[in-house]
């Protein structure tokens, strides 16, 4: 829902405010939020909270911050990932889930569409019905 959410504030200005061009798809991809999960260790991403693999840091018994595995996350953005670089709607997805193509590929270095380009095709489908029904209840009122 992230990327429908974007596009109908970017093709419908009037339902939803207006965003700008995504970059990155989430908090987790800039290391703006972590994570403490009640395993005493620190996640950027809430979804991997318990996949230990993941984790980038530890809080209990002492704090400490692991830079090495920090790294993964940080600059990932369509800019950066190479299946995002040529595609043509990568500003409305933002590169995809970071967790999702760790999970996937074993890095966070590569571009999960999770369906985006159908999402897109769909939701432009919906517009043109839309539309196409409101220019027949005008010839009709006509």
């Amino acid at each position: 829902f992230r990327v429908l959410h974007h596009l109908i504030s970017v093709l419908e200005p009037r339902r939803h405010s207006r965003t700008m061009p995504r970059f990155h798809y989430c908090e987790a991809d800039r290391g703006d939020i972590f994570t403490f999960g009640p395993d005493g260790l620190i996640y950027i991403c809430p979804e991997s909270v318990g996949n230990r693999r993941h984790a980038v840091g530890h809080y209990s018994p002492r704090f400490q911050m692991w830079p090495n595995r920090q790294r993964q996350w940080q600059d990932r953005n369509v800019l950066t990932l190479p299946e995002c670089q040529q595609c043509n709607i990568a500003t409305f997805c933002g590169g995809g889930c970071a967790y999702a193509a760790l999970r996937r590929f074993g890095s966070a270095a590569h571009g999960v569409c999770a369906g985006a380009p159908e999402v897109l095709e769909a939701y432009v489908q919906t517009l043109r019905q839309r539309w196409e029904s409101r220019e027949t209840q005008a010839v009709v009122r006509a």
